[in-house]
């Protein structure tokens, strides 16, 4: 079986990991919402905004589909996804990043509980 303390760590730094997601995400809507009303590049430059509306909707008892909000999501899923594997990528390449990621690694053994090991200030730069 798995290592007791490995385990203990790194689940106890996934839950770190988590609560700090909510800490962190709340804050930022708030913070975005204040942005978005005063100074976002659609008030300030008139562009428009990626239309991101529900793709898929009940109306007059048949679901319709609108594709302009289904490829603005779309887009947006694959440009988080883009930008995210450039992130982790770069968590290996330098070497302020790897300090704080190396803790994901440190494990002498692959399990579930390692997966959650992120270490509590490389979740302030993910959620961000």
């Amino acid at each position: 079986m798995y290592r007791w303390n490995d385990r203990v760590a790194d689940l106890s730094t996934g839950i770190l990991f988590s609560l700090t997601g909510i800490l962190v995400t709340v804050g930022s809507l708030w913070i975005y919402e204040k942005f978005r009303i005063s100074c976002s590049l659609q008030v300030l430059f008139g562009i428009p905004e990626i239309p991101l509306g529900a793709p898929v909707f009940w109306e007059d008892g048949n679901f319709q589909i609108r594709f302009r909000n289904l490829a603005g999501w779309m887009f947006v899923f694959l440009m988080v996804d883009f930008v995210y594997y450039w992130f982790h990528r770069a968590t290996h390449e330098i070497n302020f990043l790897w300090a704080c990621h190396v803790t994901h690694h440190s494990s002498e053994e692959f399990n579930l509980a390692v997966f959650a090991a992120v270490q509590f200030p490389e979740s302030f730069r993910i959620y961000l």
